[in-house]
């Protein structure tokens, strides 16, 4: 089948160059074409092989020849496309063997072989062949009978397409690894979703109720409701403004704060100021029987600051007591609003933490 599928693509290519040829080009039509083809020669002996190809394209457009051909597919295969090198070495040798040229017989067979292994090949497998199923590869459609078959392509990325009518198309990018083959599987497309229209003569919209006037007599229910009335008919009463209430910290419960603060932090710096004045002291430890005198005045002075470190560190004890005992207080400010009545309230009271 692979065989079957690379003989049809070549006697295809065959086909499109014997119906140029039955053109019969022009003078000038050669002309250029020989002119094109010794510029691309030039180009492809310096190595610019995208440059030549491009040039090798144009001139077998103009005068198609089998050694133009040939040329062309050297230089396709110099720049990567292999697959369309592969399948213009098979139409040059198709046209050498028509022609009798050996050298070009062996220089394609050659090409052929040598290329083969290294083509990229794409093989699309297709899940519901529906009769109107169309699968195309970078917008070319893909015949029926290469479904299902890995045939070669160029290397590179390829967009592989399926739709059909009154399905949502399905579209993939592969990309194609010279001597590897790559499997496309295309699901069975989903039906496509048609967006719901409306209709030709939609009815005319429900117009609302009108508003009742506002002299109108308003309904015994609501006459008898001091707020207002829910959708149920219930009544809901107003509520009247809410109470404003604060959280405040009395003054003397401040003060406790700072005072324990204060205290304690005195007391910790005078009792670090007595150690190391009693440490500095060359003093027995009952402290009567000092070196020199100077360790005298240290002990005495070192047993002061150890007083007013415990009577500071006491008064911040006794201040952070305080403190926590002490509860804070809640203010709460309110207004009363009725028919006639307006008045605001002021309430202070202990609030527990």
């Amino acid at each position: 089948m692979r065989r079957l599928l690379a003989t049809c693509t070549a006697l295809l290519l065959l086909g499109s160059l014997a119906h140029d040829a039955n053109a019969q080009p022009s003078p000038v039509d050669q002309q250029v074409a020989q002119t094109l083809f010794d510029t691309a020669r030039q180009l492809m002996k310096e190595g610019k092989y995208a440059e030549a190809c491009s040039r090798l394209e144009e001139s077998q457009r103009l005068d198609p020849g089998g050694g133009t051909l040939l040329n062309l597919a050297i230089c396709h295969e110099k720049v990567g496309r292999l697959a369309t090198a592969h399948a213009e070495y098979a139409a040059a040798l198709s046209q050498a063997i028509a022609a009798g040229r050996a050298d070009r017989q062996r220089t394609a067979r050659e090409a052929l072989a040598a290329l083969a292994p290294r083509l990229a090949r794409l093989e699309v497998v297709v899940d519901e062949p529906t009769p109107d199923l169309v699968v195309t590869v970078d917008g070319v459609a893909l015949p029926r009978a290469a479904w299902g078959i890995a045939t070669p392509f160029d290397p590179g990325r390829h967009a592989v397409r399926a739709q059909a009518s009154g399905r949502r198309s399905h579209e993939v990018e592969v990309t194609l690894t010279e001597a590897q083959a790559t499997v496309v599987r295309i699901p069975a497309l989903s039906p496509e979703v048609v967006p719901a229209t409306l209709p030709a003569n939609p009815a005319a919209p429900v117009a609302a109720p009108p508003l009742p006037p506002a002299d109108a007599p308003r309904p015994r229910a609501e006459l008898a409701c001091d707020g207002e009335l829910a959708l149920d008919g219930t009544c809901v009463p107003r509520r009247g403004p809410q109470p404003y209430v604060q959280r405040e910290t009395p003054a003397i419960k401040q003060a406790m704060m700072i005072t324990f603060v204060t205290s304690v932090t005195t007391g910790l710096v005078v009792g670090g100021g007595a150690l190391i004045l009693r440490t500095t002291a060359r003093c027995t430890p009952s402290e009567q029987r000092c070196d020199d005198e100077a360790s005298l005045d240290r002990a005495k002075s070192a047993r002061t600051l150890a007083w007013v470190s415990t009577v500071a560190l006491g008064i911040g004890a006794a201040s952070g007591l305080a403190y926590v005992l002490i509860p804070d207080r809640r203010v709460v400010v309110g207004a009363t609003v009725a028919p006639g009545v307006a008045g605001l309230s002021v309430t202070v009271g202990a609030l527990r933490p």
